[in-house]
């Protein structure tokens, strides 16, 4: 939450805003959202609710994870830096394999 509100204040932008703008949009996930209200109004076949209160399709959670496996590559192209993706999927913390 504290940090919705820090992401609200310092782009102007609300957080589900910030998400379709540099996310969804860029990946072409016409149908995943963070607002509630918008699958049902428009008729979504929403397969997910995630945590955090997204709503998004099978196929939009494909993109997502086609972005994650290609090292930010969608269809060819080149969505978000290599660089992005790997500081995404860097571990926070060290598992204790015993």
């Amino acid at each position: 939450m504290r940090g919705s509100l820090i992401l609200d204040e310092q782009t102007g932008m609300a957080w589900h805003d910030l998400l379709d703008e540099k996310i969804f949009d860029p990946l072409w996930m016409t149908q995943t959202t963070a607002y509630a209200s918008e699958p049902p109004a428009k008729g979504w076949p929403v397969a997910l609710h995630a945590a955090g209160g997204m709503h998004t399709t099978a196929r939009d959670a494909a993109r997502w994870l086609e972005a994650q496996l290609n090292h930010g590559g969608v269809d060819g192209q080149q969505v978000f830096p290599a660089e992005v993706i790997e500081t995404v999927q860097r571990p926070l913390v060290a598992a204790d394999a015993s």
